[in-house]
């Protein structure tokens, strides 16, 4: 099976790679197999779009900062069995978080950090769907602290992501700008 070269998280990654495949097929008819596979096994994600940053005391963290939406947040969720720690928030899009709040529910999240302006609105909703985990909230800290904070709750085999499900323009120049960010703190 070629979708076995595929070492990035998600159904949704697998689709992409799928969508990929036929692409390169129907203009290149002739490429083998193999090459698609050497491709693939290659292609290691890009940027901020939820991509591994790092292993460290058996935690891993995976920076999804292009995440400006619950779906995608959601779609970053669906991604891991592990036991979760989620990094929510950002600026107010207008965006309504109860399918995500209901997702987190049904998801293995030991621990949801929520940073910035929309985050009383975040919290407001992860309560009224009864979201029964573990919530800290930190309003505008920096990404620093975020990891951090992180870092001090995860324990090995659980898995870190930075999924924002909001834009970044409350504290960061881009989405970019808060995934380096975070990747720096992680490496710390």
């Amino acid at each position: 099976d070629i979708t076995s070269a595929i070492h990035l998280p998600g159904n949704h990654n697998i689709d992409n790679a799928c969508a990929a495949i036929a692409a390169v097929k129907s203009i290149l008819p002739n490429v083998s197999d193999d090459e698609i596979k050497k491709g693939l096994s290659e292609f290691t994600g890009l940027p901020h779009r939820l991509k591994f940053v790092a292993e460290k005391y058996g935690v891993k963290y995976y920076d999804d900062s292009i995440s400006t939406t619950p779906g995608s947040a959601i779609a970053a969720l669906k991604a891991f069995a592990e036991p979760k720690i989620l990094i929510l928030g950002g600026s107010d899009k207008g965006a309504d978080y109860s399918e995500l709040a209901k997702e987190i529910a049904r998801q293995n999240v030991r621990l949801i950090i929520i940073n910035g302006a929309n985050s009383d609105e975040i919290r407001e909703v992860l309560r009224e769907e009864k979201v029964d985990c573990e919530i800290v909230q930190l309003d505008m800290a920096t990404m620093k602290e975020v990891a951090k904070s992180a870092k001090n709750k995860a324990q090995s085999g659980d898995v870190v992501i930075l999924s924002p499900a909001a834009a970044s323009f409350d504290m960061f120049k881009s989405y970019s700008d808060r995934g380096e960010q975070f990747v720096a703190a992680v490496e710390e």
